[in-house]
């Protein structure tokens, strides 16, 4: 069979681009992105209990990536209401508009990324976590489950936050920033997670915790404790024999959510991330999404 075919396309110019750039890693990711505006479908995951979102996106409002990234965030933040309101349609127009932005911020990296996220691969990998997560959500607003949709617009707007840290180079916020994602990505139910499941994930994130806690001034160690009496009292929960009602673990869990939102309040009031290698000072944002109705 011939191998002649049509003119290039805008993804096979796309595809030689990152091949000169060298950036294989993005092609995945690329992929993804385009096959979700384009109506494609992808996988569909369960979705998990109630969340209560604190966004930090630590970003310079003159940055253009930055800009993006924090639009995007909004616009997730105020489609979670129209998807605890159960409002499919509104939901999706403005993934749409999350999605036509995502593109762009996805252009403006692969032509001209900045030093600190260009030497290393954790913002390629972030990409690619929150392109599959949006085309998840994509997915599940489509077929009607749109309280599941909600469920993962925490993990996404936590992921982008940590990629506008890598943007910036703010390499103690990203720590956080992980550990966080380690947490919500821990929560008993989430994606099917089981109670074993959850509680493996909850001893990586005390490990975390005491990683940030050893770089900690010590005046937000009873912060940290909180959390960790939260944390063994979800443990506890989840090894209950028998099992704990899923009520009480759900509370349980928001409970130490509540507890470690209230630490990195106080962590990022104190400016104990830093800035980042250059002396630009970043502006910090914050909003919530409030937990889906069951």
């Amino acid at each position: 069979m011939a191998r002649h075919g049509p003119p290039a396309g805008p993804l096979a110019i796309r595809r030689r681009r990152l091949a000169r750039h060298g950036w294989r890693g993005w092609v995945g990711g690329c992929l993804l992105v385009l096959a979700i505006m384009a109506g494609g479908g992808s996988p569909i995951t369960h979705g998990c209990d109630d969340a209560i979102l604190m966004l930090v996106t630590g970003v310079r409002p003159g940055d253009r990536f930055s800009r993006q990234l924090l639009t995007m965030c909004q616009g997730l933040r105020e489609m979670a209401g129209d998807l605890n309101a159960l409002n499919g349609q509104a939901a999706r127009a403005k993934l749409d508009a999350v999605l036509k932005t995502w593109i762009q911020l996805d252009s403006g990296l692969l032509q001209n990324p900045p030093a600190a996220f260009r030497d290393t691969p954790e913002g390629i990998e972030r990409m690619k976590e929150i392109a599959s997560l949006l085309g998840e959500v994509k997915a599940l607003i489509e077929r009607g489950d749109l309280l599941q949709a909600h469920d993962l617009l925490e993990p996404i707007v936590s992921l982008m936050s940590r990629l506008g840290s890598s943007i910036l180079g703010q390499t103690a916020l990203q720590e956080f920033l992980a550990a966080e994602y380690r947490l919500m990505t821990s929560k008993p139910g989430y994606r099917g997670l089981d109670a074993s499941g959850a509680a493996a994930g909850l001893a990586s994130f005390v490990a975390d915790l005491e990683r940030i806690k050893a770089g900690a001034a010590g005046t937000e160690a009873p912060l940290f404790e909180r959390v960790a009496a939260a944390v063994a009292d979800l443990q506890a929960d989840l090894r209950a024999d028998p099992p704990a009602p899923k009520a009480r673990v759900a509370a349980t869990y928001a409970r130490l959510a509540k507890e470690f939102a209230a630490l990195k309040t106080e962590l990022l009031s104190q400016n104990r991330f830093g800035s980042g290698p250059s002396d630009t000072q970043h502006e910090i944002g914050s909003a919530s999404i409030v937990p889906a109705g069951r």
